[in-house]
């Protein structure tokens, strides 16, 4: 799954808004990427009351009615370009001939230049080379932190070895005989096989250990005549247990716990580390590149490290080259599939009208808004900046890309965003204003038109699949620090539901993209299960800007990316989350 960290999730809604119902400045306009306010919606009748009704406060409601008002508003350009749309085909980026091209190898000189495939393999080889690292600081915690005594506590408690009692218990005998006191009348051999012992293990090494003497076992002690010989009539005879006195079992109490804590002592050395502390210094390793070093800090990383700069391959090229193909429209879907429920003709289909119309829904916007003035090669400049925005994101919400989408979307649809993560807005916006790719379709303002193009897609093939809301799951990761500092607070408000633990307390910060998706299992066993948070949402369609008909999500994720905008309720749990049918959602939006 996707990665994200838990504090990009912490949301108020109790915090105060402007005057334009903002929650952040990173908020767009309510019409078309303007600064105007929205205009006053039409009679209620109009709107799909499915999508509208999301509760919560009044940004939330106005919110919800606004976007539906601008889908409905648009439908009509929509559904004029799908029934066109048969019979056509929409191109692949392919190789742009109006550049001629470098005669020397492209080398980027920042990790923004990198292409996605070299980034993507850049975080690879650090997690190969510094997972060791990582793994030879988990082991040291390990043995520090009483993991392994906590190890060696259990292997004495199993039984594996009782050699550690023998030179105890003789020392035990000829104190009590140095005491005077009576020996105790059964063999070392009878006492080991009598004396149980099972550890409370608390992965520190301080656990309880309990102690019991199986009576079954001392039925022949040595101070008692054979039971063929019988007793005077009237005595009762002797029990053998009862020979090994209450006295001698608190000494041999006392004297296993001190022999059982030196012996662990001694040999937690020579334990074996569990193999878990791989797995978590190979998820730290990529934690730590995905969200601990700096885009210039990676640049850096990869120069001193690997020779994916100095030595350029065909996935390191100048940023104007790609390859070519075709989507090919033969006949509309009879049944809409934009989440891919069904894998078959109707999913294929609706793939080639949803490529298709968001393409020539761009190409108009852009041009209504007077960010292009010429038409021709505009189809193709829309897909060359669709691919290179869409492979960002995928290669990491946190890329330059990935931070362009989240801010034109909350720019686009007035949605929230998380200013914090966003970093410098200046910044992003010059990227995209002197970027080639963008450029070509009106920079910054073009990314926002073709935002717009792709959210009223996604709502159209959505209405047409009668899917007015989706419920959604996103698995996040705490890292150790994170769990340190949250465990006491999501201890004391864990609540039981059905078998699952909620997180009622935690809360939720929306920003303006995040990556979603409609498998629970995918969130539910996403990562390592310490540590994981899986977050439950139920979103209106208008809340939806990418589903997996585009072709470029995850597909094996099923990967549905929200904004910022209205949602109808939403929920955390620790490890997995339920179905709705088994529990409803917990918090309205």
């Amino acid at each position: 799954m996707l990665r994200a960290k838990p504090n990009r999730w912490k949301f108020d809604p109790d915090e105060p808004r402007d005057e334009s119902g903002r929650w952040t400045d990173g908020g767009g306009s309510g019409e078309s990427g303007s600064d105007k306010p929205a205009p006053a919606d039409k009679p209620a009748e109009t709107l799909d009351p499915k999508v509208v009704e999301v509760g919560g406060d009044e940004w939330n409601k106005a919110t919800a009615r606004r976007l539906e008002k601008e889908y409905q508003q648009v439908k009509p350009k929509l559904a004029e370009i799908v029934d066109k749309a048969v019979g056509k085909d929409i191109e692949e980026p392919r190789e742009d001939d109006e550049e001629e091209p470098d005669d020397e190898p492209y080398i980027p000189e920042s990790w923004d230049e990198l292409s996605s495939d070299v980034q993507s393999q850049a975080g690879d080889e650090y997690v190969k080379n510094e997972t060791d690292s990582y793994y030879d600081s988990e082991k040291e915690h390990w043995y520090s932190s009483g993991g392994a005594l906590d190890e060696a506590k259990g292997y004495l408690a199993d039984g594996h070895s009782r050699d550690w009692l023998k030179d105890e218990l003789e020392e035990y005998r000829d104190q009590r005989d140095e005491d005077g006191k009576a020996d105790i009348p059964y063999s070392d051999a009878t006492l080991l096989k009598a004396i149980s012992l099972s550890y409370d293990s608390n992965g520190e090494g301080n656990g309880d250990l309990t102690i019991d003497f199986d009576d079954s076992e001392l039925q022949e002690p040595t101070n008692l005549p054979p039971p063929e010989q019988g007793t005077l009539p009237g005595i009762e005879p002797a029990k053998p247990e009862a020979q090994l006195t209450e006295e001698m079992r608190d000494d041999l109490t006392k004297l296993i716990e001190k022999a059982f804590d030196k012996k662990a002592d001694a040999i937690s050395g020579e334990m074996d580390p569990p193999d878990y502390l791989q797995d978590n210094a190979k998820e730290f390793a990529g934690e730590n590149w995905d969200h601990g070093l700096s885009d210039k800090q990676k640049f850096e990383w990869i120069k001193d490290n690997t020779d994916l700069i100095e030595q350029p391959t065909e996935s390191n090229t100048s940023p104007d080259s790609a390859s070519a193909g075709y989507w090919h429209i033969d006949a509309l879907p009879k049944r809409y599939d934009p989440l891919n429920d069904t894998s078959g003709e109707d999913y294929k289909r609706t793939q080639a009208l949803a490529r298709y119309l968001s393409i020539e829904r761009a190409k108009q916007v852009l041009l209504d808004r007077g960010l292009v003035t010429d038409g021709a090669n505009l189809r193709q400049n829309i897909i060359s900046a669709d691919n290179e925005l869409w492979s960002g994101w995928k290669a990491s919400s946190t890329s330059i890309e990935g931070k362009m989408i989240q801010l034109a979307t909350a720019d686009e649809l007035n949605g929230r965003l998380r200013v914090a993560q966003i970093g410098d807005r200046a910044e992003i916006e010059k990227y995209a204003n002197d970027n080639y790719r963008y450029q070509k379709i009106g920079g910054y303002a073009g990314v926002k038109a073709y935002i717009r193009a792709k959210w009223e897609t996604t709502q159209y093939l959505l209405d047409k699949a009668n899917k007015p809301d989706l419920t959604l799951y996103r698995g996040i990761k705490l890292t150790p620090e994170e769990l340190l500092k949250l465990f006491e607070a999501i201890k004391q408000h864990v609540e039981d539901r059905s078998g699952y633990k909620a997180l009622p307390k935690i809360h939720i910060e929306r920003n303006g993209a995040a990556s979603t998706t409609t498998d629970p299992s995918v969130a539910n066993n996403w990562s390592a299960d310490v540590g994981r948070v899986v977050l439950r949402g139920q979103m209106p369609r208008t809340a939806i800007i990418s589903v997996p008909a585009y072709g470029i999500n995850v597909h094996s994720e099923k990967e549905v990316v929200v904004t910022g905008t209205a949602w109808k309720g939403w929920d955390a749990w620790s490890f997995k989350a339920p179905p709705p049918e088994q529990v409803p959602m917990l918090h309205a939006a």
